[in-house]
């Protein structure tokens, strides 16, 4: 059986460290709280990201693993900041490195010492190699800046049910586990050592964990003997009650690194010289008919939708540029990654933008040809062959690249 390292790396644990029940721990430092008593983490999940690129596998599933619990903890806290770490530069800070990985206890301690940006301000790349490119020292130094509003710390905790079961009620858990080997549907135990950190939601009524995760399925059935190494859990609070020197001092980094000092346009936000985006005809935009979703699906094909992908990543599966024009508020927030396409919220919200956006293109040149039509969508000028892909759409709806655009609204 072939093995993989996804980027696990145990270390022995410390006389220093925090362990669960010992007198070194979370509850001992912090308080004994439970912040989630039904130990159900699953209402709280963040978005789903995938640790591997197109040419290959970060081995950042530890910086992935981290970075979920912690965002499920800012969740049940309610801050309401959407809290969303990039990973990406999780991973470089606490200097995992590929074909290795990293230690859960180096991760957190780099996430505690020095904090992340936000998932938009360093996202993930395409390949590997960009995704371990040095991070700008401005954005090294406004993480440390957020980070000072937090406290936050981890504990280790012993790997059987009874113990994650009950931690669960103060945390959501990280687990080392061999990954991946499937049986009826549930992922246990290999003939290999543990390969892989993800994070528990919920101990199942079956006894078998259910876990958030960094691969395709993002959401998986783990047995506990997957799991007979490290696991973690963790502690997130604000440490500011009153937030006014903080807000100051954010104010502060941001001026000295020419970002803006109060209230930024936001990628989603319609700039005051830009044009604002024209009302919808219609509030709720028509059902669409069944040659506009096989188009649409046949256009989400050929930009290479898979796991993983950008336009995977991004929930937006026509992989449309971002508008600088602005977004109608059904959309909203719609994010801008680094190499200029738009992030949506979730999946259903990329479909539905493109749906209208191939309605809008059809209503504004009911005369255009298909061929017409991709030469304005996926223009030569963008590393594209727009012949190619009209004849690829053509032939998945039943039509060719001369026929009218507006035959796609017409079955």
């Amino acid at each position: 059986m072939e093995t993989k390292n996804y980027g696990l790396i145990v270390d022995p644990v410390q006389p220093e460290d925090f362990v669960l029940g010992a007198s070194q721990s979370l509850a001992t430092k912090y308080g004994a709280e439970l912040l989630n008593p039904s130990g159900d983490w699953s209402r709280f999940t963040p978005s789903t990201e995938d640790q591997s690129t197109r040419n290959g596998d970060t081995y950042a599933c530890v910086s992935f693993g981290t970075t979920n619990a912690v965002e499920m903890l800012a969740r049940a806290r309610a801050f309401n900041d959407g809290l969303n770490l990039s990973d990406r530069f999780l991973a470089k800070m606490s200097g995992t490195i590929v074909g290795q990985g990293n230690s859960p206890k180096t991760v957190a301690d780099a996430l505690r010492h020095g904090w992340s940006v936000n998932e938009p301000e360093w996202p993930d790349e395409e390949t590997v190699e960009a995704f371990y490119t040095e991070i700008p020292n401005n954005l090294k130094t406004l993480a440390v800046a957020r980070g000072a509003e937090y406290e936050f710390g981890y504990q280790y905790i012993s790997n059987n049910t009874a113990t994650i079961r009950e931690a669960l009620r103060s945390s959501p858990v990280c687990i080392a586990v061999t990954a991946w080997v499937e049986k009826d549907g549930v992922y246990v135990r290999g003939p290999f050592a543990e390969n892989h950190w993800t994070t528990v939601m919920k101990v199942l009524e079956n006894g078998n964990f259910l876990c958030f995760d960094s691969f395709f399925p993002f959401v998986k059935e783990v047995s506990p003997d997957a799991c007979k190494s490290v696991a973690m859990s963790y502690y997130l609070n604000r440490q500011v009650v009153s937030n006014s020197w903080f807000a100051k001092f954010i104010k502060q980094v941001l001026a000295i690194f020419k970002q803006p000092a109060d209230t930024p346009v936001k990628p989603h936000e319609t700039a005051q010289d830009e044009p604002k985006p024209t009302e919808p005809t219609v509030s709720t935009p028509p059902p669409a008919t069944s040659r506009l979703d096989a188009f649409c699906a046949a256009i989400k094909a050929h930009e290479g939708w898979f796991p993983g992908s950008r336009s995977f990543r991004n929930n937006n599966p026509g992989n449309c540029r971002y508008s600088s024009v602005g977004y109608l508020d059904i959309y909203k927030p719609v994010l801008k990654d680094a190499q200029g396409f738009a992030v949506f919220k979730d999946y259903a919200t990329g479909w539905l933008y493109l749906q209208n956006l191939i309605r809008e293109k059809i209503k504004a040149h009911p005369q255009w040809t298909l061929l017409q039509f991709f030469n304005n969508y996926a223009p030569a000028g963008d590393n594209n062959d727009p012949t190619a892909y009209a004849n690829a759409v053509a032939k998945a709806v039943g039509l060719t690249s001369a026929d009218l655009i507006s035959k796609i609204l017409s079955a």
